[in-house]
This record gives structure tokens, C-alpha cells and sequence, in this order.
């Protein structure tokens, strides 16, 4: 995940990452969740 950001930030490109990992959501500078199809919520963590 560190280097996601990293390069990420680096080469100014926006990475999507889809997990149900919640320690690794918690590291996204955004989170979007989804609950059978819809979006429920998303913005800055």
C-alpha cells in the first residue's frame, strides 16, 4: 500500500483499489462503500 501512495503521489495518477480489508481502507486518503450495488457513502476519510 506504501508504494500505491507513493508512486501514486509521485506521477499524480489516482489509484483505485477495491478491498474488504478495512485496515487497508483506513490507509486511502478516500473511501467509497457500496452495499448491494448502491453507493452508500464516499468522501475524505
Amino acid at each position: 500500500m506504501g508504494l500505491l501512495k507513493m508512486t501514486g503521489e509521485k506521477f499524480r495518477q489516482t489509484i483505485v483499489m477495491i478491498t474488504h480489508n478495512e485496515e487497508m481502507a483506513q490507509m486511502a486518503d478516500r473511501i467509497i462503500r457500496i452495499e448491494d450495488g448502491r453507493i452508500m457513502g464516499g468522501g475524505n476519510v
